[in-house]
């Protein structure tokens, strides 16, 4: 039988209503603070993707070093960078040094704009982890806070460290001039071709002001222009609605999937099998399922022969699997 594009477009308006759900569920199990106090940004999809972008998946990575950094760090600062660097390359998780900002602190849907996010990683992608102790006491995630901070940009295979500085230097442009210097083909994505730069450069405290207000500010490093990749008017950060509009268009290919799906079982397809499907949060990943037979098909990852699959691409994207297995884990729990 013939799919009928009504049905998989009436399949994917509900498939996106699920999505909903799936991240409020994500925001609920990971503890995120979401007051909705926002009308306009008050989506759980906003909410999850920003702390699912800026969460630095744990594997293993080598750290390497800008021109510019330090070469002798002593003392406290020296011996926690080195414990960092031995946790990074066991593939340890990280996050716990990027601070509260992560999933208490920081809030797409909240009232203050210069806490819906972290600014700086919005515009350059840089992140910072507090050179500390890790947490030590029971039920504790985070480390210590730190007067120092390590100031990065995450790779899939290394972490680029670009400098050591307090929390002041956030608007400092030494970190997007370091970035340039040692990863001048990684930070050409950044460059603007055909400008010429201006003779008055913004001050750090012009770009935490225009920060605030949701205005990017761009930086000039050897008389070449670089733009940031962008906050929007709502102070949020513009690669998470380009994520977001990626998971809603992915979910046409979805909503074919499981037309496919219940044709090859079941020989037919009738509006009223709508009802019965959804998108769901299941201990093996996202699935698609059918609450009348009883099953559920699991959406591919990005392996194997999969790699390049957009459906599989969309189901890591949506959920990593590294919370897959947080997930399987409390399923197990709460069921034993």
């Amino acid at each position: 039988m013939e799919d009928k594009p009504p049905f998989r477009d009436e399949l994917a308006i509900k498939f996106r209503a699920d999505i909903e759900t799936i991240a409020a569920s994500l925001i609920r199990f990971c503890g995120l603070t979401h007051s909705m106090a926002i009308q306009h940004l008050d989506r759980a999809l906003l909410r999850w993707l920003d702390f699912r972008l800026r969460f630095v998946d744990p594997k293993p990575r080598p750290l390497v070093y800008s021109r510019s950094f330090p070469k002798r760090l002593s003392g406290e600062v020296g011996r926690e960078l080195g414990a960092f660097e031995q946790r990074s390359l066991a593939g340890e998780d990280l996050n716990p040094f990027q601070g509260k900002g992560l999933t208490k602190h920081h809030d797409t849907s909240g009232t203050k704009r210069q806490h819906r996010t972290d600014l700086l990683w919005a515009e350059w992608g840089i992140h910072h982890f507090h050179l500390a102790p890790p947490a030590n006491g029971a039920g504790q995630y985070y480390s210590g806070r730190s007067k120092q901070l390590l100031f990065v940009v995450v790779f899939d295979n290394a972490i680029a460290c670009l400098d050591i500085g307090t929390h002041g230097a956030m608007e400092n442009r030494a970190l997007v001039e370091a970035f340039v210097h040692s990863w001048p083909k990684e930070a050409e994505r950044f460059r603007l071709k055909g400008v010429l730069p201006s003779t008055s450069p913004f001050q750090e405290e012009d770009i935490k002001k225009l920060r605030v207000a949701g205005v990017s500010s761009y930086v000039v490093v050897d008389g070449a222009v670089y733009v940031p990749g962008g906050i929007t008017t709502a102070s949020t950060p513009t690669r998470v609605t380009l994520a977001s509009n990626q998971v809603a268009m992915g979910v046409n290919a979805i909503a074919q999937i499981g037309i496919s799906e219940v044709i090859r079982d079941r020989g037919d397809w009738g509006e009223v099998d709508l009802p019965h499907l959804s998108l769901a949060l299941t201990p093996r990943g996202i699935g698609i399922c059918d609450d009348r037979s009883n099953k559920c098909w699991r959406l591919p990852r990005a392996t194997g022969k999969w790699t390049n699959h957009p459906v599989a691409r969309w189901h890591d994207l949506m959920l990593p699997e590294w919370i897959e297995g947080k997930v399987a884990e409390a399923v197990a729990k709460a069921s034993g």
